[in-house]
């Protein structure tokens, strides 16, 4: 996990980026949550957007015994309203709107 986050952190392809944080396990690991949290502040937009649209994704997933990982996600998506990019800004709050319209994230 060291050498993917280290990979991350290094590399200016963002194929490699998107393919490691697609792959990651957020349930548990918190290198992996880690390495999410990096891109979400990188200098590149198409990183930040794609993480961003995959803590939608996330957020879609049946976690229903699982608020740790919910609380977790809608954290990381609070902050990219303020994204200097509106495309990112557009992709965090159709997450909270779709995370708005579900029984199981609203409870948590």
């Amino acid at each position: 996990m060291q050498q993917l986050y280290d990979l991350v952190s290094t590399t200016n392809h963002e194929c490699y980026v998107k393919i490691i944080v697609s792959v990651l396990d957020y349930t548990s690991d918190t290198l992996a949550k880690k390495i999410i949290s990096k891109e979400l502040s990188s200098q590149n937009l198409s990183c930040r957007l794609y993480c961003t649209k995959l803590l939608h994704v996330i957020l879609r997933t049946p976690l229903h015994n699982n608020a740790d990982i919910i609380d977790w996600v809608v954290e990381r998506l609070v902050g990219r309203p303020y994204d200097e990019d509106r495309a990112v800004v557009n992709a965090a709050i159709l997450a909270f709107d779709e995370a708005c319209d579900c029984k199981i994230c609203m409870s948590y």
